[in-house]
């Protein structure tokens, strides 16, 4: 088993489960696993190995109690995706945004998708752009297909724009409005991350 497959299934495992759950699965998982590597999670230092696996306990509930949430959106929408960051951030969230984090010399497939798997939440901004964007819909679909399977990220469809109709992904979803009023839009969406979560680290 690769450290990167083993890095994502602790991934998943933090965004999806309970701790103590999550704790009991990886160390079957691990089980015939027959090394020891440092990894680091959360800022913490581990040692993989089967019989230590409760020191991976605080960095996980770390995890839990503060998703990541991904904005996809088109380059055209930055100010706007910008802005929601800032106000998420405000809130206390941790916000991924690509043109942030990617760097000269990344793959940027592959360090999106890593991003939308280790993420709570994806807010999916529709505007004009973003439909015109196959890259765009592409990250909307890859996230709702992770949801349609029990998977993290939750998407939530965000309108900051007028649109024709909403994109096949999210088109079945209930979408926030911050186009009608930006305040409401925001707190609707902090209210559904963060009454989601809790309920669900609890």
């Amino acid at each position: 088993m690769s450290l990167e497959l083993i890095l994502n299934f602790l991934s998943a495992i933090a965004a999806s489960i309970a701790v103590a759950g999550g704790i009991s699965l990886i160390r079957k998982r691990l089980a015939s696993v027959r090394f020891r590597k440092k990894i680091t999670v959360d800022g913490t230092e581990v040692e993989v190995d089967p019989d230590r696996l409760d020191s991976l306990q605080e960095a996980v509930t770390a995890l839990m109690k503060n998703p990541t949430v991904f904005i996809a959106h088109s380059s055209h929408d930055r100010e706007i995706a910008l802005k929601l960051a800032s106000d998420l951030r405000d809130h206390g969230l941790q916000v991924w945004m690509a043109e942030e984090e990617l760097r000269p010399g990344d793959s940027i497939e592959r360090k999106i998708s890593s991003a939308i798997g280790r993420s709570g939440y994806l807010l999916a901004l529709v505007s004009t752009y973003a439909q015109a964007s196959e890259w765009v819909q592409r990250e909307f679909a890859a996230a709702r297909l992770r949801e349609d399977q029990g998977l993290w990220p939750r998407v939530i469809p965000v309108l900051i724009d007028e649109v024709d109709e909403m994109p096949v992904s999210v088109g079945d979803k209930l979408y926030v409005d911050l186009k009608a009023d930006y305040n409401d839009g925001l707190q609707s969406i902090v209210n559904a991350i963060e009454g989601e979560w809790k309920h669900d680290a609890l």
